[in-house]
């Protein structure tokens, strides 16, 4: 009976696995952070510079390994398979080189103009202090990533600009959770 039960479990993870390894394929990709809406988003290829003012939707590695590893510790960054076995973020691109962002109490300022929900924490959820940044000049080779959409997002207002090199794809929402 224990044997059967671990076959029926077995097989349900590798067709789960299956589903997302052809998902994957498809270019697409399941959200389940509250960052942005849950749900299914397209990738729709390589970063297009062309789009910045738009403030795209992109998937993106959090920028240095070390970083990672200690958000890995804090849970910030569950595991997965785009950033050397961490999840990757989805965020939106609010800056490009030669743009200004500044922190300050009612959020992230972004060449004097602020973007919603960006609100910096001093301490996360299980009170530990927020590496919280002080802003400055975005350098060539990079962009802000930030949420305006949830306020406890976990984005460039904790780890400051991402290279271009650790952006995946643009996204768009294919089918998601109502906001």
């Amino acid at each position: 009976m224990a044997k059967r039960r671990l076959i029926k479990a077995l097989a349900a993870l590798l067709a789960v696995l299956a589903v997302i390894g052809i998902a994957r394929a498809g270019g697409l990709y399941l959200n389940h952070t509250a960052s942005y809406p849950r749900g299914l988003w397209q990738k729709s290829g390589d970063y297009d510079p062309t789009h910045a003012g738009e403030h795209p939707y992109v998937l993106a590695c959090a920028p240095g390994k070390s970083v990672r590893r200690e958000f890995i510790e804090r849970g910030y960054l569950p595991w997965g398979f785009d950033c050397d076995g961490v999840e990757a973020l989805l965020k939106r691109i609010w800056a490009v080189a030669g743009d200004r962002w500044t922190v300050t109490d009612a959020g992230i300022e972004v060449n004097g103009q602020l973007v919603p929900n960006t609100q910096p924490l001093t301490e996360d959820s299980a009170g530990r202090s927020m590496p919280v940044q002080t802003g400055g000049i975005v350098p060539v080779g990079h962009v802000l990533l930030l949420s305006d959409y949830h306020p406890r997002s976990f984005d460039g207002r904790y780890f400051g600009t991402t290279p271009i090199k650790d952006l995946i794809s643009e996204v768009t929402p294919l089918w998601t959770e109502s906001p």
